[in-house]
C-alpha cells in the first residue's frame, strides 16, 4: 500500500487540519504528486487517530493500526457515557 492509497479514504480538509498543511497541498498527497514531510505525518498521527490507523497499515504494523482503532473505540464508548 502506497502512502497516497492510505490517505486517500480522507477529505482534503481533515488530512489538512490533521496535518497543518492546506488542502491543495494535502491534494497533491493523495494523486502522488507530492509526498508529506515526516514532520507532517507524525502530526497527522499524532492528531487523528483513524488516518493514523491508515498510515500504520500502509507500514503494514497492522498490530499497531489495531491497537490504535481499539482505543479510539473505547475513548468513544467513555464520552458517549459522560
Amino acid at each position: 500500500m502506497t502512502l497516497a492509497t492510505a490517505l486517500s479514504g480522507f477529505a482534503d480538509k481533515r488530512l489538512a487540519a490533521a496535518s497543518g498543511q492546506h488542502p491543495k497541498t494535502c491534494a497533491r498527497w493523495r494523486r502522488e504528486e507530492a509526498t508529506p514531510s515526516g514532520e507532517a505525518v507524525l502530526r497527522m498521527m499524532r492528531e487523528d487517530d483513524e488516518i493514523c490507523a491508515a498510515l500504520l497499515r500502509a507500514a503494514q504494523r497492522l498490530d499497531e493500526a489495531q491497537r490504535v482503532q481499539v482505543a479510539q473505540a473505547l475513548r468513544a464508548a467513555l464520552e458517549e457515557f459522560g
